[in-house]
């Protein structure tokens, strides 16, 4: 038996040790036995305990509680923040923004005016430059001096490209007999610059508006009338209906009737120098011949003396074609530009 039990210690081990000691029975054990100041001792440290614990509970609600009132007080004032304050933050960020934007459009504007400027300087000189020229090429329609100027001035370039054009057609062989007729002149005038071999001045050399506008903007503004009619009279007078605009022509064209200067007015409000001025003529013209010379004075010639010189423009003309060879008197509407800038005095342009 004894074999047995020490086999079987060996194979189950502790387990099989346990197992073999003896049972005790707890109610014949008898309790220890405490005494009162011990007993009170251990209820004291108990209440102690639980003390300790409620304080502990106690603090945590505290923190918790205070957590949230300052958590409510933190999105309250959030709320006030962003219904009071957001939007004029947002506002005036979006002004910041826009200022910038329109601050930056403002100086590429001015960049562009500033090259716009330039350009229109250089015009001016080159205009000032060639003055006698233009003089010579417009008033006695001298081909070689047309041919002189700067082809943006005139259309001569363009005559080149129609005869380049003419010519290439001529390659294929189908030019009709006026584009043939058309080959031949423009070749004569760009090869032996013949004025008669070309076109009509006012047909081809339409680039010369600007500086004939240019060279013929003058001042009419006098201190004691709104226009000076003085300057007026003699324009049209010395000038306008004489039969050629070269100063001491003897020949005229026309008898003045009447002549209706009305009151200046701006051109265009965002320009306060430049002027526009109302004038009716009623000129008797013995014939059509002294109409279209007063015209051909009137839109394309330039006079000698800069400061006689007014710019035109014609409205209307009230003539009769079928009474062509019969004196008429004729009601012309133009109207005059100059330029006036206090700060320049009288400085016509």
């Amino acid at each position: 038996m004894t074999m047995n039990n020490e086999i079987l210690s060996r194979i189950m081990g502790k387990a099989w040790e346990e197992a073999q000691k003896p049972k005790i029975d707890a109610s014949q054990v008898a309790p220890e036995e405490v005494s009162p100041s011990e007993a009170a001792a251990e209820i004291k440290s108990m209440e102690q305990d639980m003390l300790q614990e409620h304080q502990v509970l106690s603090k945590a609600r505290i923190v918790t509680a205070r957590y949230k009132v300052y958590s409510a007080v933190i999105l309250l004032v959030w709320v006030i923040f962003y219904l009071n304050y957001y939007p004029s933050f947002s506002n005036a960020n979006v002004a910041v923004h826009s200022s910038y934007d329109q601050t930056r459009q403002e100086i590429q504007s001015l960049t562009d005016k500033k090259a716009q400027y330039t350009a229109d300087e250089q015009t001016r000189q080159e205009i000032e430059k060639e003055e006698s020229t233009i003089k010579q090429c417009v008033n006695k329609e001298d081909i070689t001096a047309c041919f002189a100027l700067p082809e943006w001035m005139t259309h001569y370039q363009d005559i080149q490209q129609q005869l380049s054009a003419l010519n290439a057609k001529a390659q294929t062989g189908v030019l009709t007999d006026l584009e043939l007729r058309k080959q031949t002149a423009m070749t004569s005038c760009v090869n032996s610059r013949n004025f008669s071999n070309c076109e009509t001045l006012s047909k081809w050399m339409k680039g010369m508006d600007v500086p004939l506008s240019y060279l013929l903007t003058n001042s009419l503004f006098t201190e004691r009338m709104p226009v000076d009619e003085k300057k007026v009279l003699k324009n049209i007078n010395e000038y306008l209906i004489r039969n050629g605009i070269s100063e001491g022509s003897n020949v005229i064209n026309g008898e003045i009737a009447s002549i209706t200067i009305w009151d200046p007015k701006l051109v265009d409000a965002t320009n306060p120098y430049f002027f526009q001025v109302p004038i009716d003529y009623t000129i008797d013209f013995a014939k059509i011949d002294e109409l279209i010379s007063f015209v051909r004075n009137v839109e394309k010639r330039l006079i000698e003396a800069p400061e006689d010189r007014i710019l035109y423009k014609i409205q209307e003309i009230g003539y009769d074609i079928i009474a062509a060879n019969q004196i008429q008197s004729t009601k012309i509407s133009m109207i005059a530009y100059y330029y006036y800038n206090p700060s320049l005095s009288n400085v016509a342009r």
